[in-house]
């Protein structure tokens, strides 16, 4: 189902308007967040950790989205350099060991390097 609604938003997304194109985009954010977090309550995942990390990463793209869209389109302030960057750039440590973590206890125990 968020797949398909996914889909539809992605085919609609570019015909709206600027702002209205922004939120929505805001929105696609948040919800792939909480996407995350029904799912690791929905199937009961007995470790949570690495999950939790990716929907974090996730938050924090969204919120440095938020910032750049903001400071854009609402303040006029030029988006680089803002307080978007440090948002943005925070992200990317979360997934990276969120999906270590989903390698490692998928493969308990073995290593599959040479």
């Amino acid at each position: 189902m968020y797949l398909v609604v996914g889909a539809i938003v992605c085919a609609f997304y570019l015909q709206l308007p600027t702002v209205t194109g922004a939120l929505l985009y805001e929105g696609v954010g948040l919800s792939a967040v909480a996407a995350v977090i029904v799912g690791i309550r929905r199937y009961d995942v007995s470790y949570t950790r690495p999950w939790n990390l990716i929907a974090g990463g996730l938050a924090l793209l969204t919120l440095g989205d938020s910032i750049f869209n903001a400071n854009d389109l609402i303040f006029d302030h030029p988006p680089f350099p803002s307080l978007a960057d440090p948002a943005s750039l925070s992200a990317y440590p979360f997934p990276c060991p969120g999906i270590l973590l989903l390698v490692r206890t998928r493969l308990p125990g073995s290593d599959t390097g040479p």
